[in-house]
């Protein structure tokens, strides 16, 4: 329990991280990869501490895990760097609210795939139902357009960040069970995902030019380097969130089945965003959001009763 808290926690950090750059105006795209710059760093000296401390020889990239995993890493390095790109495409143009409701409803995807394709137990459907229908009432409250609609591209955002969240959660989960029943490090496996990230979110930053051109405001009479003290500080702040919610995620699906853990870590999000947004950010909070809030707390007591 102490993990799945821990790791609610430290992933709400994302969300509201994203809406603080886009309010001051920050490159989310380098703080995406100064976030994997610190991640990747954090894991590897982790490792390379431990293995000193040890008296050990370092191993090599690909000691300690199996081929799958290592196949597998790449691909969930690029799941990882989409899915913040998505969401913060998405906030942008269908709201925090719908998005993040979204990404939660996501857990439909792992709980379903790891009862399927794992042959874990079959999940609680009565409270997963609840759930979701808890994040049905919450995206219905969201915020939408001018004109009351949402606009084509919003809707697109959102259907891409329930895919891209979903699988990186399933694929995430299956390849943790690949290495702890092959004995190998999970670790390892977290710093090469990492390192992955890294130099995906590199190439599209040098593609886009991110690191030498000069951000312009208004007429260009107000002028400011591409890359900034603030942007590297809120990619730091993101890498050691993104690493300690990662380590704490992995650790709880060792403990937790995915059934259990899934809709917990999702709705918990939910709650500490939306909080977050009454106190910090003054947004009011509609009828259907407490609605799906409370149907949520039943469906948590009925998962731990």
């Amino acid at each position: 329990m102490p993990f799945l808290l821990a790791a609610i926690l430290f992933g709400s950090t994302f969300s509201i991280l994203f809406r603080l750059c886009q309010k001051w105006g920050i490159d989310r795209m380098q703080v995406i990869f100064f976030n994997y710059v610190t991640a990747a760093l954090t894991s590897w000296a982790s490792i390379l501490w431990r293995t000193l401390s040890s008296a050990a020889d370092l191993p090599a990239p690909g000691v300690g895990l199996p081929v799958t995993a290592l196949l597998l890493a790449p691909v969930l390095g690029f799941l990882f760097m989409s899915s913040f790109i998505v969401n913060d495409h998405s906030v942008l143009r269908a709201g925090v609210g719908l998005t993040t409701a979204s990404v939660r409803i996501s857990l439909v995807v792992p709980v379903v795939l790891s009862w399927l394709v794992l042959g874990g137990p079959a999940p609680q459907w009565l409270p997963v139902g609840m759930l979701i229908l808890a994040m049905v009432l919450i995206a219905l409250s969201g915020g939408k357009t001018a004109g009351g609609r949402l606009s084509e591209g919003g809707a697109l955002s959102l259907v891409l960040v329930f895919l891209c969240y979903g699988i990186c959660d399933f694929l995430l989960k299956f390849t943790q069970h690949t290495v702890s029943s092959a004995g190998g490090s999970l670790d390892l496996l977290k710093a090469m995902i990492f390192l992955c990230a890294m130099v995906l979110s590199l190439i599209i930053c040098l593609l886009r030019g991110s690191f030498r051109h000069c951000a312009s405001e208004g007429d260009g009479a107000v002028r400011r380097p591409a890359t900034d003290l603030r942007t590297v500080a809120a990619g730091v702040f993101l890498g050691l969130a993104n690493m300690i919610c990662t380590t704490l995620v992995l650790k709880a699906l060792t403990l937790l089945p995915a059934g259990v853990f899934f809709p917990v870590y999702n709705i918990g999000i939910v709650t500490v965003v939306t909080l977050t947004g009454i106190l910090a950010f003054k947004e009011p909070l509609r009828k259907a959001q407490i609605a799906g809030l409370a149907l949520a707390v039943c469906a948590i007591i009925i998962l731990f009763s």
